[in-house]
């Protein structure tokens, strides 16, 4: 009994303290890339010194700095391999482009209307006859179980005077 119980201690700590260190881990990334965003906006500003990172927490090892992306010009940038689309930055679309593709998707309004109360109708529908059909099971219910009531006494006779 002492030793299951000595096992489930020690299991219990096990799992406390990974979840401790997993912790601490999230922490010290978020602190590093909260500096690397310090040091960004200080750059940025044009201030000489960025902002120093926060000392990292006991017992873990201090953050790696993120490198900075590099812009290179078009002219130099090599020829991207078939395997290679994934991996080259995207150019922003020109806006004629984004108006196309938002005039081919777009809905007519009256079409939309017209859609609008069809699904409602439906909707409504279905509601109506989820209910109706729940009246109608509570209704066969009851007559099916009406034999099991017990039946109220008859009412006494009275006598009339004559």
């Amino acid at each position: 009994m002492t030793a299951l119980r000595t096992a489930a201690v020690s299991l219990f700590f096990c799992v406390v303290s990974d979840r401790l260190t997993e912790l601490q881990r999230q922490r010290a990334l978020i602190q590093e890339q909260l500096a690397w965003l310090d040091r960004e906006i200080a750059a940025e500003k044009g201030k000489a010194e960025p902002l120093s990172p926060p000392s990292p927490a006991a017992g873990m090892s201090p953050p790696r700095q993120p490198q900075p992306l590099r812009e290179t010009p078009a002219a130099s940038q090599p020829r991207p391999g078939p395997g290679a689309a994934a991996a080259a930055p995207l150019a922003p679309a020109p806006a004629v482009d984004a108006e196309a593709i938002l005039a081919k998707y777009e809905t007519d309004p009256t079409s939309l209307k017209t859609d609008v109360r069809k699904g409602c109708l439906l909707y409504f529908a279905i509601a109506f006859a989820v209910v109706g059909l729940g009246v109608a099971i509570l209704y066969f219910y009851s007559r099916s179980h009406e034999a099991d009531r017990p039946q109220p006494p008859p009412p006494a006779k009275t006598r009339t005077a004559p």
